[in-house]
């Protein structure tokens, strides 16, 4: 029973963001891919900056 309606929560805030972001990019479409941009430079910023020091790492130890 928890689950069903854990199950159904779910569903319903995945179609309040699908609504959301539907209705910015019809309002607001530069300013949403803006910040579209802007979220996936800090993403490959942090992802860079977390797997350089790995990669450095292993080439020290061949």
């Amino acid at each position: 029973m928890l689950r069903n309606v854990f199950s159904k929560l779910v569903y319903i805030i995945i179609g309040l963001a699908v609504i959301g972001i539907i209705a910015q990019l019809v309002t607001n479409t530069s300013g949403f891919l803006k910040s579209i941009f802007i979220m996936v430079g800090v993403a490959a910023v942090a992802t860079i900056a977390f797997l350089l020091p790995l990669w450095q790492n292993e080439k020290v130890r061949k």
